[in-house]
C-alpha cells in the first residue's frame, strides 16, 4: 500500500507479507488469528517509512515536486484499484439486492474520492455484523493514507526549508498528539478512533520517524550487532504475539496499537544494515513473493469473500472460504504481473498520469451515482421483501440508545396511550432486540388501555452486573435502569428482551446471574416480569436473501429455520428462561409459538419480511408477535 522509489530492501518486502497474511487470515478465518486486522497498522508504519524516506531523498536532491509525488501515488494505487473496482461493480450489479446496491454506489463514490473511511464511519462498525457484506469496506485504509499524504509532504517540505526546529521533533510531537487523540476517542467513539485519519496518523508518523532518524542503534561492534539481532528477533515475536493475543474488542487503536507499530518500527530499524536473524527471516523468498502481491491481495481478498457470501446467500463453508482465498491470491498475482508492473514502468509524464487519475475518479463518481440512483429493474415482490431493511422503529434514532448516548429514564419514549393515564403501564427493557417490539406492543395494547415504556440500548442485554468488554457503559446503564424501574410505581409489568447469542457467548454464567438478579429485584418491587424468548437468527440478512431469491427466480418457501434446529441452537437460553419462569410472577413470551407453528419458522408473509437484518425483527415481524401476546399481557 506504498509507493516504490526508495532504495530496495528485501526485508521490508517480506515485512509486507507479515502485514497482509494476518489480515487475510482474520477476514477468512477470524477465530484462527483474532488480531490479524492489525496487519493494516503494520502497513501504515511501512508506508510512513518508505514514503518519508523517498520524500527526504528527493527534497535533499532538489527534485521534489508535489505534482510528481501525487503522480507517483496515482501510478502505484490507481491501476490495481481501478481493475478491482470494475470487477466489483459488475458483481454488485449481478448479485446485490437493491438496497445494498445503492449503498455500494455510495461507497464507490467515497472510495474513488478517498473518503471511504468517513463513509463507513457514518454507516458501519468495522467489526459489526453488517461489515462482512460491504464490498469496499477495506478501502478505508487507503482513504486514511491518502488523507495523510495530502498534508504531510507539504508540511515536511516547509519544515526542511527552515533550520530552527528539527523536522523530527515536529513529527514526534504530531505523532504524540495523534496518539493522545486516538486514546481520548476510544471510550467516547471507538468507531471514530478506528476510522479517522487524525487518530491513525501516529502510526504513519512512527514510520516517518524511522526514516528521519539514523544511528539510534549501533551498527558496528560486537555489542551493537548483538543488540540489533536481539531487538530484531524480539520485535518479530512481539509482532506475531500482537496478532495472536489482541482481539477486535481490544481498545484499539490508541496506546495498545503501539504494540504492533513499535514492533514494526523496531524491525525496520534493526534490519537496516542487511544483517541478522530477523533480516534473513524477512528476506525469505516465499515471504518476499507474498510481499510483492500484498497491495493487490489486500484489494482482492475482501471483495472475493464478500461477493462469495452474496452468491451463496449464506455463510460459506471453510472449504469455500479457502477456495476464495486461493482465488484472491491468483487474482493478486495476475494483477501484479499484468496491471501493477506495466504501469509502474510507464514513461507517461506527470500531467498525463494526473489526468488519467482525474478521469478515473470522475468515472467512479459517475458510476457510483448511477448505482445509487437505483436504475436496475426489480420484481415487485423482491422490492417488497427488500424494503424490510427500513421497516424499523420510526423513532429509533431518538428512542433507542446506542453508542455511549444515554436517555434519562423520565425521557424514555412511550408507545400506546401516553396522553392519558393507562390502565396498566408496561416497560420493555432490553438491547436492540426490544426496539421494534416496544412499538408493536404499544400499538397492540393501546386499544386495551395499555402503554409501553421503551428502555432499550444497543448491545446492552438486561443483565445487571454483566460487563460487556466492548460496551462498558452498559454496566452503569443497566444499574440505573433497574433502579428506576423499581422506583416507578406506575410500571406494573416489565418485559425483558435480548439477543442471547451475543450476550451469553463469552460469559454465560454472568449473563444468567444478571438476568436472574433483574427478575428477582423486579419481583421484589411488585412487578410482573415477562421473559421474551430468543428470536430465530440467520447467518445472512433475511431481506437480502429473500429478495435475491425472488430476483434470481428462486423460491423463498424453505428459507425459514426448522423449529427443531431453533430449539437445539437455543437450548441453553431456553432452559435458563424456563427456570426463571418457574418463579411466581414470571412468565414466558414464546417467540417460536408465534413464528414457528408449522414446524418451520416464518420469515415473511404477503406483506413483507419479518426481519430487517440477520436477527432483528422488523416492525412487521414484531407486530405479528405483539398481536398474539396482547391478550395475555392485558386481558
Amino acid at each position: 500500500m506504498v509507493a516504490y522509489g526508495t532504495a530496495f530492501r528485501t526485508d521490508i518486502e517480506g515485512l509486507r507479507a507479515w502485514a497482509i497474511v494476518p489480515v487475510v487470515v482474520f477476514h477468512a478465518f477470524p477465530q484462527l488469528l483474532p488480531g490479524g486486522f492489525l496487519g493494516v497498522d503494520v502497513f501504515f508504519v511501512i508506508s510512513g517509512y518508505l514514503i518519508t524516506k523517498l520524500l527526504v531523498q528527493r527534497m535533499d536532491a532538489g527534485s521534489y515536486t508535489l505534482s510528481g509525488f501525487y503522480a507517483a501515488r496515482v501510478k502505484r494505487i490507481f491501476p490495481a484499484l481501478a481493475v478491482v473496482l470494475l470487477v466489483a461493480v459488475l458483481l454488485a450489479w449481478l448479485l446485490l439486492p437493491a438496497p445494498d446496491l445503492k449503498a455500494f454506489g455510495r461507497s464507490l463514490m467515497a472510495t474513488v474520492a478517498f473518503l471511504s473511511n468517513q463513509e463507513f464511519l457514518r454507516t458501519s462498525d468495522y467489526f459489526g455484523g453488517d461489515a462482512e457484506l460491504k464490498p469496499l469496506l477495506h478501502t478505508w485504509s487507503l482513504a486514511v493514507e491518502e488523507q495523510f499524504y495530502l498534508l504531510f509532504p507539504p508540511l515536511l517540505w516547509l519544515l526542511k526549508r527552515q533550520s530552527r526546529i528539527p523536522p523530527l521533533s515536529v513529527v514526534a510531537v504530531l505523532g504524540l498528539l495523534s496518539l493522545l487523540f486516538s486514546q481520548h476517542l476510544l471510550p467516547r467513539d471507538a468507531s471514530a478512533a478506528f476510522y479517522l485519519a487524525a487518530s491513525r496518523a501516529f502510526e504513519l508518523l512512527i514510520g516517518a520517524a524511522c526514516a528521519m532518524s539514523a544511528g539510534v542503534i549501533p551498527t558496528s561492534g560486537g555489542g551493537g550487532q548483538r543488540l540489533r539481532e536481539g531487538l530484531g528477533v524480539a520485535a518479530l515475536l512481539a509482532l506475531g504475539g500482537s496478532f495472536a493475543m489482541l482481539k477486535p474488542e481490544s481498545p484499539l487503536p490508541g496506546l495498545l496499537a503501539l504494540w504492533p507499530c513499535l514492533a514494526t518500527a523496531a524491525l525496520i530499524v534493526t534490519c537496516a544494515d542487511g544483517r541478522g536473524v530477523a533480516y534473513r527471516l524477512l528476506s525469505l523468498a516465499p515471504l518476499r513473493w507474498v510481499g510483492r502481491i500484498s497491495f493487490s491481495l489486500y484489494l482482492w481478498h475482501w471483495i472475493v469473500l464478500v461477493f462469495l457470501r452474496y452468491a451463496l446467500l449464506r455463510e460459506p463453508t471453510a472449504w469455500e472460504t479457502g477456495a476464495a482465498v486461493v482465488l484472491a491470491v491468483l487474482a493478486a498475482a495476475a494483477s501484479l504481473r499484468w496491471v501493477e508492473a506495466p504501469w509502474r514502468q510507464t514513461r507517461l509524464g506527470t500531467r498525463a498520469v494526473l489526468a488519467i487519475g482525474g478521469a478515473l475518479i470522475a468515472v467512479g463518481l459517475l458510476v457510483g451515482a448511477v448505482l445509487q440512483a437505483g436504475w436496475r429493474v426489480e420484481p415487485v415482490r423482491a422490492q417488497q421483501l427488500a424494503a424490510a431493511v427500513v421497516d424499523v422503529n420510526p423513532r429509533r434514532s431518538s428512542c433507542h440508545m446506542s453508542g455511549n448516548r444515554q436517555l434519562p429514564y423520565e425521557q424514555a419514549c412511550l408507545w400506546g396511550q401516553p396522553e392519558r393515564k393507562p390502565i396498566r403501564e408496561f416497560a420493555l427493557w432490553g438491547d436492540s432486540h426490544g426496539a421494534e417490539l416496544a412499538v408493536a406492543l404499544g400499538e397492540a395494547l393501546a386499544p386495551r388501555g395499555g402503554r409501553v415504556r421503551q428502555l432499550t440500548t444497543s448491545s446492552c442485554p438486561p443483565a445487571p452486573g454483566l460487563v460487556v468488554p466492548s460496551r462498558r457503559p452498559c454496566l452503569g446503564i443497566n444499574e440505573a435502569t433497574l433502579a428506576a424501574l423499581k422506583a416507578d410505581a406506575a410500571v406494573t409489568d416489565v418485559l425483558l428482551a435480548a439477543f442471547f447469542p451475543a450476550g451469553r457467548q463469552d460469559q454465560p454464567a454472568s449473563f444468567d446471574a444478571g438476568y436472574a438478579r433483574a427478575v428477582d429485584e423486579l419481583r421484589s418491587a411488585g412487578k410482573r416480569v415477562w421473559l421474551v424468548t430468543p428470536v430465530p437468527n440467520y447467518d445472512f440478512p433475511v431481506p437480502a436473501a429473500l429478495s435475491e431469491r425472488v430476483r434470481r427466480g428462486g423460491s423463498t418457501d424453505a428459507h425459514g429455520q426448522r423449529l427443531d434446529d431453533y430449539l437445539v441452537a437455543h437450548a441453553d437460553e431456553l432452559r435458563m428462561l424456563r427456570q426463571l419462569a418457574g418463579r411466581p410472577g414470571v412468565q414466558l413470551l414464546d417467540v417460536s409459538a408465534g413464528l414457528c407453528e408449522s414446524g418451520r419458522c416464518a420469515v415473511a408473509d404477503a406483506k413483507g419480511a419479518y426481519y430487517f437484518d440477520k436477527h432483528h425483527l422488523s416492525l412487521l415481524g414484531a407486530r405479528r408477535l405483539a398481536q398474539m401476546w396482547a391478550p395475555r399481557l392485558l386481558p
